[in-house]
């Protein structure tokens, strides 16, 4: 499939807006994920893995694109509309559905640097965290007070807030199971 996005303007527009993009549309693909390629474009999907051992390649995305605040989101999406470039957002990468699997006309949105907690209101008992903030880390963070988040998916570790929304997350553990994370909004 040929791309008809408008690749340079995107990443001109993005090299100015972001430090740190990762250009890769010129990398030589090898093996599954090609050599050196970012963790950020790797998921762990169990399919994706077999496919992998079996000599399967993945299309390379244009790059990885990694944001440090909600400003830049929006200055990326607004280049990424203007120049009809894909995005692809990436959690923590442990989907067991392939929610993160790149195409070769996309940038994956790595959200793991917008991932602290924001604030905690202890009186309305709301912590407002970042898209890429680990389940692991709020849990801990809400333990020291007292609290819990009850939502306690197997990928703890690696499942960040923002990609258990995006799924639709299902906590196999705790004193609900399979509580959705959607239910612990308000």
């Amino acid at each position: 499939m040929r791309c008809r996005c408008d690749w340079e303007g995107f990443r001109r527009d993005v090299e100015r807006a972001l430090p740190g993009f990762e250009d890769l549309s010129g990398a030589r693909v090898e093996g599954p994920f090609g050599p050196g390629t970012p963790p950020e474009v790797a998921d762990t999907w169990p399919l994706l893995l077999m496919a992998a051992r079996r000599g399967f390649t993945l299309p390379r995305c244009f790059g990885v694109a990694r944001p440090a605040s909600v400003e830049d989101v929006v200055e990326l999406v607004r280049a990424a509309r203007r120049r009809g470039v894909a995005l692809v957002p990436r959690g923590g990468g442990s989907s067991v559905v392939g929610a993160v699997l790149p195409c070769s006309c996309c940038v994956v949105v790595d959200l793991s640097r917008l991932g602290s907690v924001i604030e905690f209101r202890e009186e309305d008992r709301v912590v407002y965290v970042g898209a890429g903030a680990r389940v692991s880390e709020v849990e801990e963070f809400l333990r020291r007070r007292g609290y819990t988040l009850r939502y306690e998916p197997q990928s703890a570790e690696l499942a960040t807030v923002g990609g258990a929304v995006a799924c639709r997350g299902a906590g196999a553990y705790g004193p609900e199971p399979l509580a959705e994370i959607i239910d612990l909004f308000v």
